[in-house]
């Protein structure tokens, strides 16, 4: 009973991998973009989503109207983001 149950539990995890590995390997094929590019874009998002905030917050310390400095600070760590330095 016992061997079944480990037999059991290891052709369930090598269906699981297998499937996941041809998942994978059919969105790749069919163009989607590959795990690594999506967690690239996450992290891209997430820069962004902080920067804005901290524009925002720069923008209510300034009194509504952002200074030269800090528009010059917020737009050279926009173009370090777009250029993937994040």
């Amino acid at each position: 009973m016992k061997a079944l149950a480990v037999a059991v539990s290891v052709a369930f995890a090598v269906s699981a991998s297998t499937a996941t590995v041809a998942l994978s390997t059919a969105a790749i094929a069919a163009g989607d973009s590959s795990p690594v590019k999506s967690y690239h874009a996450e992290r891209k998002q997430y820069a962004l989503r902080i920067l804005r905030e901290e524009g925002l917050k720069l923008q209510a310390a300034d009194g509504g109207k952002l200074t030269d400095a800090h528009r010059a600070y917020l737009d050279k760590k926009l173009k370090a983001i777009l250029a993937g330095n994040f």
